[in-house]
């Protein structure tokens, strides 16, 4: 506000207090004696009280000022002026106060809450219309960033929970793999046993048919052995079989669960 506003200010002011005193009752009833007599410590006491008005405006006009550019701190000190003019430079003050403790309550809960510590709230004391609404809005919403931020955290906890189940997993399959594998091996060893057998029984047969009846009971049994170890052969083959097929099966389902572990540990890095 520059000085030439303050004068017209002060001087709009100063006009409406004499209009109201002409309009008074008591000058109605004084005689142009007496009006000739008051009139220069009148215009004496008008004088004075538009250098007060002035001096009262130009500082309200500097602390508004200074709330414009972010000072909150500044205020109306020692006010002495007439009732009217002491009422909106009280007002001023009441509004600085109110902004100013809204501004550091809420500063203060939302550079809390930025931490990711959420038991701050703003002080509802003192808070009204607007002001108090605003800060009730910003404590619902911290209440629900604390809510948000708890369930987050209970999701990384659970994917966590489920890398390590996923890795427990892969280690019995792992374990499965090698079993299935001495399988495999002893599989091999039977097949091995098998034919061996196979040539014995064969050897037998040709040493029986060769001794003629004497060898006819252990043709028999030559025969039998030699038809075990078909049968073992086949059950062999059959068992070669399935155990192929778990171990393809084994092999997929290792590779998929490894796959989901390693996403899981790559979305916790990237949470955290």
């Amino acid at each position: 506000m520059s000085l030439a506003q303050v004068d017209s200010f002060a001087a709009e002011w100063s006009e409406a207090l004499a209009a109201e005193a002409e309009c008074s009752p008591e000058s109605e009833s004084e005689s142009p004696a007496d009006l000739a007599l008051v009139d220069e410590p009148s215009n004496g006491a008008q004088t004075d009280e538009l250098t007060q008005i002035r001096a009262w405006v130009a500082k309200a006009a500097e602390v508004c000022e200074s709330a414009s550019a972010g000072d909150l701190e500044a205020r109306l000190l020692q006010i002495d002026a007439e009732p009217d003019l002491a009422r909106l430079l009280h007002g001023i003050n009441h509004l600085l106060d109110m902004t100013d403790a809204f501004v550091r309550e809420s500063t203060a809960t939302l550079s809390y809450a930025a931490q990711g510590k959420f038991f701050r709230r703003v002080l509802l004391n003192g808070m009204l219309g607007s002001f108090r609404q605003a800060a009730t809005k910003i404590n619902e919403t911290t209440a629900q960033m604390k809510l948000r931020t708890d369930e987050l955290k209970l999701a990384e906890q659970r994917r966590a929970q489920l890398a390590d189940e996923f890795q427990a997993v892969v280690s019995t399959i792992d374990g499965l793999v090698a079993a299935t594998q001495q399988i495999a091996d002893f599989s091999g060893v039977i097949r091995g046993i098998t034919a061996q057998t196979n040539i014995l029984a064969m050897n037998a047969s040709i040493e029986a048919a060769r001794v003629g009846e004497a060898g006819r009971g252990f043709a028999v049994v030559a025969t039998e052995v030699k038809r075990l170890a078909a049968q073992t052969a086949q059950a062999n083959r059959d068992i070669q079989t399935q155990l192929t097929a778990i171990q393809n099966a084994t092999a997929l389902t290792a590779k998929s669960i490894i796959e989901i572990r390693d996403t899981l540990r790559q979305t916790e890095k990237s949470a955290s």
